[in-house]
């Protein structure tokens, strides 16, 4: 049997109890809150969704631009790139001796190269990439004003790049100067030698090369000619070039070692 008491506004059915509310003749029952059991609004739910996504979203990465400043090795494709390059712009077959080369990324390079054959030019090279194009050069020998006008001349040249390489590297003296130089410098040696005897003499000049790091190396064979009787032997002399000026010694009595005055690091053949 089922009892009402409307009076404390609770309905008692079958032993469950229910919250009413009496409005207008009928009663509506109200969710829970409690349990998680009630459905968020649809509103609600959508200012849920839309502060999910921002706080999971993550912008896109954009990759740093390769800045790194390296020196190319020897052996080493861009290596080979830019020499090749340098070559086309210089109109040369000739091999490089590389003083210098630095390398910003694919985006600009510079070096101080040496031609070993042909006119032996000395020249600072600018290259842009990619792909890599020789774009500028110009002899050595002006110092930091040659720095400003590369940074002029090449605007993908930055000044952090522009300042790894030494430019006060000086003009190296011409095949003609280091001939006569040298030729003078034996004959000098030879006559304090042989105390003025056997003049005059004839100086051939066997090589000249530059080793790592510049230096320049010299070897010379004279011959006194002027020895009617014959006693005197040819005498063979290692020098080094050093600030305009040849010193050596000569290969007598006994020859000393080629390492010694002639290093084998000297492998780039100026001229013979």
């Amino acid at each position: 049997m089922t009892q009402t008491s409307r009076s404390a506004g609770i309905m008692v059915l079958a032993g469950a109890t229910v919250l009413a509310v009496v409005l207008g003749g009928c009663w509506n029952a109200k969710p829970t809150a409690t349990g998680g059991s009630g459905a968020l609004a649809a509103s609600e739910t959508a200012a849920v969704d839309s502060q999910t996504a921002e706080a999971t979203t993550v912008p896109p990465v954009t990759p740093p631009e390769d800045t790194a400043i390296t020196s190319p090795m020897n052996g080493s494709k861009k290596r080979a790139e830019l020499l090749e390059s340098a070559r086309k712009k210089l109109g040369t077959s000739a091999s490089f001796y590389v003083h210098q080369l630095y390398a910003q990324g694919d985006s600009a390079a510079v070096g101080d190269l040496e031609e070993t054959s042909g006119q032996a030019r000395r020249l600072f090279v600018v290259w842009v990439g990619p792909p890599w194009q020789a774009v500028w050069y110009t002899p050595v020998g002006d110092g930091a004003a040659t720095m400003q006008r590369a940074l002029q001349q090449v605007p993908e040249l930055s000044p952090e790049l522009a300042q790894k390489i030494d430019w006060s590297v000086a003009a190296a003296p011409g095949k003609a100067s280091i001939q006569a130089s040298l030729a003078s410098a034996a004959k000098k040696w030879t006559g304090q030698l042989m105390s003025g005897k056997g003049a005059p003499y004839t100086v051939s000049l066997v090589r000249v090369a530059q080793a790592t790091g510049g230096a320049w190396w010299g070897r010379a064979v004279v011959d006194p000619t002027g020895d009617a009787t014959n006693q005197y032997e040819s005498i063979e002399y290692w020098a080094k070039y050093k600030n305009n000026a040849w010193t050596g010694k000569a290969q007598d009595p006994e020859p000393p070692s080629p390492t010694t005055y002639f290093p084998a690091s000297a492998t780039v053949v100026l001229f013979k």
